[in-house]
């Protein structure tokens, strides 16, 4: 492909995505109060799932008491049409913790967007001059840097409910470090903590744990 005719597909690109997030996140504001008590709930049942998970490994000896719970952004799932999220539960080794406890979340609200958005600018492309210059990888590199910038808002998004989806865990009577960390960001990579569990030493183990931002 000539280097001019990249940029002219490149050009065309910027042209179709540049206000994707921007409309998204107003219709986004309009659906939150509709949406919120759904995302809530799926969050909270998450959570609650790996906790019953990190118990019964618990139980065996296989898992020290609970201190990260990291929610994570898998690039190559997302390239195979896979949009959710995976919870993984952590002892205090963190990654070096070999036994995996892991389940899944679907974050729909926002990557229902973007989902749309690519289905339309396939169509797009298909009715256009670039019908046969704009191939499967530079949709796959659309659909990564895109996905970025919406894992911002999912982030975001996320971290403004979290406390809300915590109150309502099922208690799976798990242990509990002192303070026990949920992060969301790339799996195994670059994460931002989003809230903090702290259990006072002598409630360590104890159902209730006070709780902050």
């Amino acid at each position: 492909m000539m280097p001019n005719q990249n940029q002219q597909i490149q050009n065309f690109i910027t042209g179709q995505t540049t206000a994707w997030l921007q409309e998204d996140l107003l219709k986004m504001d309009q659906e939150f109060p509709i949406a919120r008590e759904d995302i809530v709930e799926g969050l909270a049942a998450a959570i609650s799932r790996i906790c019953y998970k990190a118990y019964e490994l618990q139980q065996t000896g296989n898992k020290g008491s609970a201190a990260y719970v990291c929610i994570s952004f898998l690039r190559t799932s997302l390239l195979e049409g896979n949009w959710q999220y995976r919870l993984d539960l952590y002892d205090e080794k963190l990654y070096v913790d070999s036994i995996e406890c892991t389940d899944t979340w679907e974050l729909e609200f926002v990557w229902k967007h973007l989902k749309q958005r690519m289905s339309e600018l396939r169509e797009t492309i298909r009715h256009s001059i670039y019908a046969n210059k704009v191939r499967f990888c530079h949709l796959n590199q659309i659909k990564l840097h895109m996905a970025e910038k919406y894992q911002l808002a999912a982030i975001l998004l996320t971290k403004r409910l979290i406390s809300e989806a915590i109150e309502r865990l099922e208690d799976a009577n798990i242990s509990k470090a002192p303070v026990l960390t949920i992060l969301m960001g790339e799996y195994r990579d670059h994460s931002v903590p989003l809230y903090e569990i702290r259990c006072d030493t002598a409630e360590k183990d104890e159902t209730l744990c006070n709780t902050s931002d």
